[in-house]
């Protein structure tokens, strides 16, 4: 099977193997004023390439409308079927009557995703997920891909059809990770939907401290392969509200630090890395969407 899930990722990425693509994307905007003003800053620093929006989220309509004074910038929508912080909470954009088996005791979205989400029927997901992107649409969000929260929707092969058929309905590009092919359902999912698959994770980088993230992170970007690559971050502003929502807040605050850091941005273009984003991997196969 790996074999030819390496003779599959070859086909669909070959536009790809002549250069070191990056695709340095923003998860999780619109869950915060901090989240917020971090993308927004790295957009327009030049580094990001992407990034997602919740749309359950209290934050996400001002991003939105942000986005739409700024829509030459990249942006997704991070659907989302889970809340895993304590103080900060919210419930599905669906009635809870239509999705209840989404739903935790208390009325908001599971904290946890494998089994609560995995074992959700698909009738409730495809609900959820359409009241995601349908407000997405009446904001008037330009959005040029989807992916989700915590991979929550990787862990059913039904939800993960329903993705599939999802994304090419809306004409956008989907995060497909190399790592989320691993039965043979999948396997033929992937050889029969012509998305792009992403090969290599790329970790922003270990480390308590900056320098010694910084390092990491450099250490990192220096070994990227040829073919198209991800590297993910969540980068927030120093806020109060931050500090009580998220409790290694400084992680993702460090991650911001590190993306506005132009010895960061000098060092992947030493390294010959091109920057890409999700809508021009669509470009590369819109013929087929």
């Amino acid at each position: 099977m790996q074999e030819r899930l390496r003779e599959i990722i070859k086909s669909k990425n070959k536009k790809f193997y002549d250069n070191k693509y990056l695709i340095i994307h923003m998860d999780d905007i619109g869950m915060s004023y901090a989240a917020n003003e971090a993308a927004a800053r790295l957009y327009q620093k030049g580094i990001a390439t992407s990034g997602s929006i919740m749309m359950p989220c209290p934050w996400a309509v001002d991003f939105i409308k942000w986005h739409r004074h700024n829509s030459q910038f990249d942006i997704g929508i991070h659907l989302t079927l889970t809340c895993e912080w304590n103080s900060c909470r919210w419930r599905p954009l669906s009635s809870s009557e239509q999705v209840n088996k989404l739903l935790d005791e208390e009325g908001f979205m599971h904290k946890g995703f494998e089994q609560e989400i995995k074992e959700a029927p698909l009738e409730q997901v495809a609900i959820e997920v359409q009241s995601q992107i349908d407000l997405a649409k009446r904001w008037g969000l330009r959005f040029t891909h989807l992916d989700t929260h915590m991979f929550s929707l990787f862990f059913n092969d039904e939800h993960l059809l329903y993705l599939f058929k999802t994304a090419r309905e809306n004409n956008v590009a989907f995060h497909i990770p190399k790592s989320s092919i691993w039965n043979e359902y999948r396997l033929q999912l992937a050889e029969t939907f012509d998305f792009p698959i992403v090969e290599n994770a790329v970790s922003s980088g270990d480390g308590s401290d900056y320098r010694a993230k910084k390092r990491s992170l450099l250490e990192n970007v220096s070994k990227l392969d040829k073919g198209l690559n991800v590297l993910t971050i969540h980068p927030v502003i120093d806020t109060h509200e931050i500090r009580q929502i998220i409790p290694d807040w400084e992680q993702r605050y460090l991650e911001y630090l590190l993306f506005m850091d132009d010895e960061v941005k000098e060092h992947i273009q030493k390294c010959g890395i091109k920057l890409i984003s999700w809508e021009e991997v669509q470009k590369h196969y819109e013929n087929h969407f």
